[in-house]
């Protein structure tokens, strides 16, 4: 279906929805400006889009949006109109862009269904629909992830769908950035979430390898930077840390620990108490399979010790989320596997206290926290085997909820735009786990099959491009 008949059908059903706004009759009129000078001709998806166009020239007054080559022409006046031309729409610079249909309960027709698939979000669908030319419109059912995207949209259904136009506000799906990890070691790989399952990835480069082959490394981010630290590879445990400079998307070595470490759990915020960012290194393993109950302070780029450990650990998760409290999960110590225990430390008090214990021991596993409740999913279990286990800390009580698809452990937990996203690891079989899964109320939804480097035990941020 060409533009200039899907436009009527548009502004008609926006019509029903907004029964105060009118069209300019100078706006969004099929036909087009002839004997006139077009200063530009770029390439938009729609008559929309070209009007943004038009409207980001100073020299541009008006546009001409030729739907079937979908070419767009920016024109310093309109000499002479030629009305009810086929596949053209124009319009002065002025025009107001038609309220778009955003949030309408139920999908659009079938017939008009250009593809189907699963999608993190209803933003993430947004964007794939921003990717498709024939994309008007994008349905989006939230239990099951299902993205649906639309040429056309004329009616509804009663189904659970969400319905938006095109050019409906979204939230962009930022890019997400893997290091390190066994076996992919000093690989580097970067994973775009709004593309899922049997899509391929776009070209991306990514930013150069790291510089030491390490799994189970230390990784936060400080000043806006991918920061990692420490790690284990091929038998050596370092001190060492880098940090991916945004501009040159290399890494830069900036400071050591004072001791190799090795699943030595992390955490970077700001203390109230303090009022500056720091980054908080506690634990981990090393050179000599020391079990370390020191920690490290890194603040404005140099170390220094922490408070210590009340026993040594590795292999546990740690987090904040009220600039003061820092807890420390699970994991290992030098006398006991897959532990229960939680510890917290309140930066204002200066001391450690024992929290609520797991329902189930493990170290090895992923955490994060999301609206003030902590989740923790994976990890190996005293008999060193990989648990599907995921339990939620919910007003000071765990509680075990929706179980991983499979037993894993070395994998990580992302929060992505409020999305509980769990990829990579190891499973029960010894494979290494490239595949990534979005946690719903009661089950994970597999959003993408295969991804660049399976691996265990790596560092995941945010990509910054």
């Amino acid at each position: 279906m060409f533009l200039h008949s899907l436009i009527p059908r548009i502004l008609g059903l926006l019509l029903l929805i907004s029964p105060s706004w009118t069209a300019d009759p100078t706006c969004f009129q099929p036909g087009f400006c002839a004997n006139s000078f077009a200063i530009d001709e770029p390439s938009t998806a729609d008559a929309i889009e070209c009007l943004l166009a038009c409207q980001a020239n100073p020299e541009c007054q008006w546009f001409s949006f030729f739907g079937q080559v979908r070419h767009c022409a920016l024109l310093t006046e309109c000499k002479e109109f030629k009305p009810d031309q086929a596949n053209v729409i124009s319009g002065a610079k002025d025009c107001e862009i038609p309220p778009q249909i955003c949030g309408q309960a139920g999908k659009c027709e079938e017939t008009a269904m250009i593809f189907s698939n699963v999608s993190v979000s209803v933003d993430a669908c947004g964007n794939r629909c921003q990717l498709w030319d024939d994309c008007r419109f994008y349905s989006y059912e939230t239990a099951n992830d299902i993205c649906q995207l639309f040429s056309a949209c004329e009616s509804f259904d009663d189904s659970a769908f969400i319905t938006n136009a095109r050019h409906c506000e979204i939230q962009d799906v930022p890019l997400l950035l893997l290091a390190n990890g066994f076996p992919a070691y000093r690989k580097v790989s970067v994973l775009d979430l709004s593309q899922s399952l049997d899509e391929d990835q776009p070209d991306i480069s990514p930013p150069d390898e790291y510089i030491i082959g390490v799994e189970g490394a230390s990784g936060f981010v400080m000043q806006d930077r991918p920061t990692v630290c420490g790690g284990e590879g091929y038998g050596i445990v370092w001190e060492r840390c880098f940090q991916l400079d945004p501009e040159s998307q290399e890494w830069l070595e900036i400071a050591a620990m004072s001791v190799q470490r090795f699943q030595a759990p992390s955490v970077a915020f700001t203390p109230n108490s303090l009022g500056q960012e720091v980054a908080w290194i506690l634990g981990g393993i090393g050179n000599e399979s020391q079990y370390w109950t020191s920690t490290e302070i890194l603040q404005d780029g140099t170390f220094s010790l922490g408070p210590d450990l009340p026993t040594p650990l590795h292999g546990a998760c740690a987090l904040t989320w009220d600039h003061n409290d820092v807890w420390v999960i699970g994991g290992s110590s030098d006398k006991d596997l897959a532990l229960k225990g939680t510890l917290r430390f309140s930066w204002s008090e200066g001391q450690w206290t024992s929290g609520p214990d797991l329902n189930v021991g493990r170290f090895g596993h992923a955490c994060l926290v999301r609206d003030g409740k902590v989740i923790v999913a994976g990890g190996l279990n005293a008999d060193l085997e990989p648990i599907d286990s995921v339990e939620m800390l919910d007003n000071g009580v765990w509680t075990e909820v929706a179980k991983l698809p499979f037993p894993v452990s070395g994998a990580s937990l992302f929060d992505l735009n409020g999305e509980v996203i769990f990829l990579g690891g190891v499973n029960s079989e010894g494979k290494f786990l490239d595949s990534v899964f979005h946690m719903k109320t009661d089950h994970w939804t597999k959003l993408i099959e295969t991804f660049e480097y399976a691996r265990e035990f790596f560092n995941v941020f945010f990509h910054r491009v």
